[in-house]
């Protein structure tokens, strides 16, 4: 959360001690891919558009997609 977001990402209900997020622009090339924790993920540096996001989770992969403003 936020979606939509401008500058920073959160990321809740995580279930393992080294989740890795991915961020993918409607291209699929890929534009993040951070180790993450209960910090705020900086997305500052993305145009606006649409992305997708993957977030790697305790074997379980979670798809959903971000609008950045």
């Amino acid at each position: 959360y936020p979606n939509p977001a401008s500058d920073k990402l959160f990321i809740r209900n995580l279930h393992s001690t080294d989740p890795v997020l991915v961020i993918l622009d409607m291209q699929g090339k890929q534009v993040l891919r951070k180790s993450i924790g209960t910090d705020p993920v900086d997305i500052s540096f993305l145009s606006k558009g649409i992305y997708i996001i993957k977030l790697f989770d305790s074997g379980n992969i979670r798809i959903d997609r971000l609008v950045k403003e």
